[in-house]
């Protein structure tokens, strides 16, 4: 994990003058949308509002370590999720971003430098490219091949529509569906694909989208194009990934490498990735770290955190 730093570090400084943070869009962090606003002696003042709460930091630059900074809090008393964490500039593959390293020198998040504001759009953005692709599933005893895409999952016999469940404008993992499967469903990814329960609600008044009980049938797809494809591609700086088993969450990192067809010397990796259809092992794996992406290194040490993270067993819903 230390070499991945060290490779951000030495990327950064490689750029001459300390790049500025832009003031003109909107910085994602997977969850909510944050403001920047540059003011002077190079300092970055962060805010966001969150179900009614005001989170604020400043990034302070680091004194000879060209684009790092330290998140420190602001003036207002607001909550700061990142203190004392060091942050680094990236600018890289076209990708604005600044990332958060804890006192461990882990890689707890990352923020992406996006057009779009609002952060509902954002969320179910990223839940989708985390569900779509091809799966085989059974529904009502028959075995069907099941496209799953944005608004509608497709089958053999029948399409079903769906609207992703958001609570203050984060995504629940439920989906309310429409025709052959009318009701809510909980979507629960898993290694080998994604299982869908009926679900009802709870009978407490005080009930939350959250407060739901597996009440009906029980479906099971197993994707068939590719599980991890989206961890090449998406930016897991969200909640979802951190949901996995840390057994799914290793198979998951070492997919990313398999890609780029990684030799693995764990006899479960080898039988695991021995049996994808587009697995090519290399006789030798020098290189393949030159090759990775910007966000290929960062799910890896995004992953990493999460293994490595004592209180991960406490929300793991796989």
């Amino acid at each position: 994990m230390k070499r991945f730093i060290n490779t951000l570090l030495f990327l950064c400084a490689m750029c001459a003058l300390q790049a500025q943070v832009s003031e003109s869009a909107h910085w994602y962090n997977g969850s909510i949308v944050f403001s920047a606003t540059n003011q002077a002696k190079g300092r970055v003042t962060m805010s966001a509002m969150d179900e009614g709460e005001e989170h604020e930091f400043i990034l302070v630059p680091i004194a000879g370590e060209p684009n790092s900074y330290k998140a420190i809090d602001g003036p207002n008393g607001c909550s700061n999720m990142y203190r004392d964490y060091t942050v680094i500039h990236l600018q890289e593959d076209g990708l604005d971003l600044l990332c958060f390293y804890d006192q461990d020198g882990r890689l707890a998040n990352v923020m992406s430098n996006e057009t779009e504001w609002n952060a509902q759009t954002l969320n179910k953005s990223k839940w989708l490219n985390q569900m779509m692709g091809n799966y085989n599933g059974i529904i009502d005893d028959e075995v069907e091949q099941i496209e799953w895409r944005p608004e509608v999952i497709n089958t053999d016999l029948i399409e079903i529509t769906y609207d992703i469940e958001t609570f203050n404008g984060r995504v629940t993992d439920y989906i309310d569906v429409g025709g052959r499967l009318e009701g809510t469903l909980e979507v629960v990814p898993t290694l080998k694909g994604v299982e869908l329960y009926e679900v009802s609600w709870t009978t407490d008044e005080h009930y939350t989208p959250f407060d739901r009980k597996r009440t009906g049938a029980h479906y099971v797809l197993t994707k068939t194009d590719g599980r991890f494809d989206y961890a090449c591609t998406t930016l897991l700086n969200d909640k979802q990934f951190r949901k996995f088993k840390k057994s799914t969450l290793r198979m998951m990192r070492n997919y990313i490498l398999a890609r780029h067809g990684y030799a693995f010397t764990s006899p479960d990796l080898q039988q695991y990735f021995a049996s994808q259809p587009w697995y090519k092992p290399r006789a030798t794996n020098d290189g393949i770290n030159e090759e990775l992406s910007v966000i290929e290194r960062l799910n890896i040490q995004l992953i990493q955190a999460e293994e490595a993270n004592p209180n991960h067993d406490n929300y793991v819903t796989e």
